[in-house]
């Protein structure tokens, strides 16, 4: 076991450098004064881009952990919500129960008469219906929340963890192949003694891959195993555990949870599309652009790379919420098939104004420019179409307004 660790370790980026520098020290004195030199440099070199790498990673995980960290909230106020309403609505029970027998007895006693005992066990019944809805309120939201935040710690701990670990080994590693291959080229060069120690060197830097050092720094912590699944906790007495459908109220909440979510789906549908169509094209431009430009560049990919993020997150816990609805009798798909439909084809038609716009670059110098404004648009605007109807009811006025791309002259046919 050991042994397999030893080797593991081997395949690490910091394994490679520690080869590199044995190597060096295992040429002499004679190349004492050298070796010295190779390691400040590049020691100076891992120690800067370390910090920098882990200065950003860290800005990243933080917002990863505050978006976990306000799931878990919502999630804590919900059942908080719940256990209030559940109280309130076992004492209503109690006191209705208790005037109830009292009237069966017809125990009214000397400040009561049977009719007043009759009014407050009507007024006590009406309030414990009353308390009973908002008792059911609150045990679907904290179902709904419940769902959710096990969906986005699910997606938190095998999706955006190991994404941020990679991007973080990625870029350490990135500035780190430099000197590492320059003291690997500087060593062959210098002496035919050294020669087999620095290919020793050097086949260890072929070996580095970031998932052996990903693997090994998920191994050591324990703070980065996923939890067990959050499970729905009942107050005091109640006893149902799932959404329940029963009265007008209760299914026409739940159906507007339905249309709210299908709209989200949809709409993160569309920023994940847009938004990988974006980063295509920045990534394009930050090859050709100028040292100046670069940084501004930069920032627009971060935060198209958040955006894009946030709504895979948001459809990971959408999800989650639609599937429970649906176990629930409610028909999600009414609402989910319609709305994906229209996403899909708005996507369709931004490719081919997308298209329509680069081939036209040359007549038109701020088409490609369209490309990235009409995403931060839809990032400032939070919503990217309406909320979709069923396909029953969908209806399209016309006319209809339309964007030119390319310029024509109308006749009267047309």
């Amino acid at each position: 076991m050991d042994s397999r660790l030893s080797l593991g370790r081997g395949r690490m980026v910091f394994g490679a450098w520690r080869c590199l520098l044995d190597a060096t020290v295992a040429g002499g004195q004679a190349r004492l004064q050298a070796s010295d030199r190779y390691r400040d440099l590049a020691g100076g070199t891992g120690r800067s881009a370390k910090e920098q790498v882990l200065r950003k990673g860290a800005e990243n995980f933080q917002r990863a952990q505050a978006e976990v960290l306000q799931s878990v909230r919502e999630l804590s106020r919900s059942q908080k919500l719940y256990g209030q309403r559940e109280r309130v609505w076992a004492l209503a029970q109690e006191k209705a129960a208790d005037v109830q027998a009292r009237l069966n007895r017809s125990d009214h006693g000397l400040f009561h008469t049977r009719t007043s005992l009759q009014k407050l066990s009507t007024k006590l019944s009406t309030q414990s219906a009353h308390y009973s809805q908002q008792l059911k309120a609150a045990r679907n939201e904290y179902l709904l929340n419940l769902v959710s935040t096990n969906a986005h710690l699910d997606h938190y701990y095998q999706e955006e963890l190991p994404a941020l670990l990679k991007a973080l080994v990625s870029e350490l590693l990135e500035h780190l192949r430099e000197p590492l291959t320059l003291l690997s080229r500087t060593e062959l060069e210098a002496a035919e003694t050294a020669l087999e120690h620095a290919r020793r060197g050097a086949q260890a830097t072929s070996q580095v891959s970031w998932e052996q050092d990903l693997r090994l720094f998920l191994q050591d912590p324990g703070v980065f195993s996923p939890i067990p699944p959050q499970k729905f906790q009942p107050a005091g007495n109640d006893q149902v555990c799932a959404l329940e459908l029963e009265g007008v109220a209760a299914e026409s909440d739940l159906e507007k949870e339905v249309q709210r979510w299908t709209s989200r789906a949809a709409r993160d549908y569309k920023i994940q599309n847009h938004g990988l169509r974006v980063l295509q094209r920045l990534e394009q431009r930050r090859q050709q652009a100028s040292e100046r430009e670069a940084p501004g560049l930069e920032q627009r990919l971060q935060e198209v790379r958040q955006s894009i993020l946030r709504a895979q997150v948001s459809q990971v816990k959408g999800a989650a919420r639609l599937a429970l609805l649906q176990g629930a009798g409610l028909d999600v798909q009414l609402w989910l098939k319609p709305a994906m439909t229209q996403a899909q084809d708005e996507v369709e038609q931004e490719q081919r104004l997308s298209e329509a716009r680069l081939s036209q670059r040359d007549l038109s110098p701020t088409a490609e420019d369209a490309e990235f404004s009409d995403f931060e648009e839809c990032e400032e605007t939070g919503e990217l179409f309406e909320e979709p109807v069923p396909a029953a009811l969908a209806t399209r006025a016309l006319p209809c307004s339309a964007h030119v791309v390319f310029g024509y002259q109308g006749v009267r046919t047309s």
